[in-house]
């Protein structure tokens, strides 16, 4: 096995006629051409119809594109169909796709789950990086497990709607952060609000926007109860001033008004007598038995 494999060469070094040279190719001839596509740098690999790799390229991102797409130029003079396999990196490798569709070159994609699960296949070592990411992807677009990749034409409407969605999925991200720290500090300080209102609602953000809190609503209601309570009290206490006469404050019944204990009488018990206590408003019948004088006859005395 050869020694560094995939230790990287400069694209501004590579010598494509070079390469090209000892090479006899067919009309059923396909080369791929893998490329690791990163934040600041590429890996890009050749892969010839017989199955063999060439060293990884290094190129920078974006400043070296050009070059890479003059490369693969070149090798598509001789060779009949040239295909770039990349995988889906977001928006990074938006610029080569570019480059490559004005320059004609066919890109395809490679599913990065397929490239992950096919590392350990490709080498027995199920280790990645750079070079042999860019390895297994041409691999698996010449054993035709990639899809076509076209860069779509520019088109101003359909540039700007999807302008608007991103910036409303932002906004959408950043409101659902703090309706949830919102969230967490209604059920701390005010649970009872987040049970009858949407944490989110516009009804609540107005609520907290008024009242700040519970300490600003509730001590209001308070405080009219209160005011309310002492004006009943002073109007039952306070002289009509109509016809000279007074009021006086109604008396409480006798079973609410607190009778004296022991302690109060002096700390000495009365014994109860022998004799039966007649019951308040009752008389004696000619039989010797007390009977009760009825309600009505007691008030009417």
């Amino acid at each position: 096995m050869k020694k560094r494999v995939y230790s990287a060469t400069d694209i501004m070094h590579v010598d494509c006629h070079k390469i090209l040279e000892p090479r006899r190719f067919g009309e059923e001839a396909v080369v791929v051409v893998g490329v690791d596509v990163g934040k600041l740098d590429m890996r890009a690999v050749l892969r010839w119809a017989d199955g063999t790799f060439e060293r990884p390229w290094a190129v920078a991102n974006p400043g070296q594109i050009g070059v890479l797409v003059e490369r693969i130029g070149h090798l598509a003079q001789s060779c009949r169909p040239v295909r770039v396999a990349m995988e889906s990196t977001g928006t990074y490798g938006d610029a080569l796709r570019q480059a490559l569709a004005d320059a004609g070159v066919e890109a395809h994609l490679v599913s990065g789950k397929r490239a992950h699960d096919y590392a350990e296949v490709f080498d027995g070592v199920p280790s990645q990086h750079d070079g042999k990411d860019a390895a297994v992807v041409a691999e698996l677009c010449a054993l035709g497990k990639s899809l076509a990749w076209p860069w779509p034409a520019p088109d101003e409407q359909v540039g700007e709607l999807m302008f608007l969605v991103d910036q409303l999925e932002a906004a959408t991200r950043e409101k659902t952060v703090w309706v949830l720290r919102l969230e967490a500090m209604l059920a701390r300080h005010w649970p009872e609000a987040s049970r009858v209102l949407a944490p989110g609602g516009g009804t609540m953000l107005r609520a907290l926007a008024h009242y700040g809190g519970p300490a600003a609503r509730w001590p209001r209601t308070r405080t009219r109860r209160r005011r309310r309570c002492s004006a009943g009290a002073r109007a039952g206490s306070t002289p009509a001033r109509s016809g000279g006469s007074s009021t006086r404050p109604a008396r409480r019944p006798a079973s609410a008004r607190a009778r004296p204990t022991s302690r109060a009488c002096g700390g000495v018990r009365r014994r109860r007598s022998t004799r039966t206590a007649r019951p308040a408003g009752a008389t004696r019948s000619s039989s010797g038995s007390a009977r009760r004088t009825p309600r009505s006859r007691r008030r009417a005395r």
